[in-house]
């Protein structure tokens, strides 16, 4: 307990979801006020490189739960090893335009971190990564270029439209191929709250031609977002069930 609230150590299932029968899309349905935005914060803190919060910092924190203490072998090969973005889709409805905004949101702090890759600047890369993943900064520094422009493109687009949604939906396979290329290993793709655009529209337009064309927008965006060239990536998608 802190402050009245109470904090439940659900860090043992981390394990579960990172297991190697585990599929490689897993679709959570979770009642409302059951801890999944929590849930979903560790998994991210847990299996991210690129984070908000150092490195030795998420190590100290986990170190006080189960993950660490209990299954020491999981923690070790899979704390801070993977490209992780989470997509939080709780407030698009209107498709082109929010979702750029939900994917910018989302390829950030990845962007940054490539461009100080490629500046020199400083990144919190674990010691046993560094070697390799310095190596390959100047192997594939012409197609971390490109995918910085497309960011760029995007995230100072101000009029979108639906001609835009190839590029939106392009964004976030090509950054997770060019860290697949840079780590050697897979990304992670959370997606919070999946069904609320089809939600959205469905409760908040009226047409019934519209909603059918923005229904099938945002389908083929979230197609294009799940197809990664055939690496390997997890994708968890979490649904705020509804009574």
């Amino acid at each position: 307990m802190m402050n009245g609230t109470a904090f439940v150590d659900k860090t043992a299932a981390l394990a579960d979801v990172m297991g190697e029968n585990v599929p490689m899309v897993i679709a959570g349905l979770y009642p409302r006020r059951m801890g999944k935005t929590s849930f979903l914060d560790a998994l991210n803190g847990f299996l991210a490189v690129v984070s908000d919060i150092s490195c030795n910092k998420r190590m100290e924190a986990f170190k006080e739960c189960a993950i660490y203490q209990d299954n020491r072998e999981c923690f070790d090969k899979h704390f801070a090893r993977y490209a992780v973005f989470k997509l939080d889709l709780k407030s698009v409805d209107q498709a082109a335009a929010q979702l750029r905004k939900a994917v910018v949101r989302a390829a950030r702090g990845h962007i940054r971190f490539l461009r100080n890759l490629l500046g020199g600047g400083v990144v919190d890369i674990s010691a046993r990564d560094r070697g390799t993943i310095m190596a390959n900064v100047h192997r594939y520094r012409e197609d971390i270029t490109r995918i910085i422009n497309s960011f760029k493109f995007l995230d100072e687009l101000r009029d979108v439209n639906a001609t835009h949604l190839v590029d939106i939906g392009a964004l976030l396979p090509e950054l997770m191929e060019v860290f697949y290329w840079l780590f050697g290993r897979g990304s992670v793709l959370i997606v919070d709250e999946y069904d609320a655009p089809f939600m959205n529209i469905l409760c908040g337009v009226a047409d019934v031609n519209l909603r059918t064309m923005l229904q099938r927008e945002y389908g083929h965006f979230l197609s294009a977002s799940l197809k990664v060239g055939g690496k390997n990536v997890w994708v968890w998608l979490y649904l705020d069930q509804r009574a």
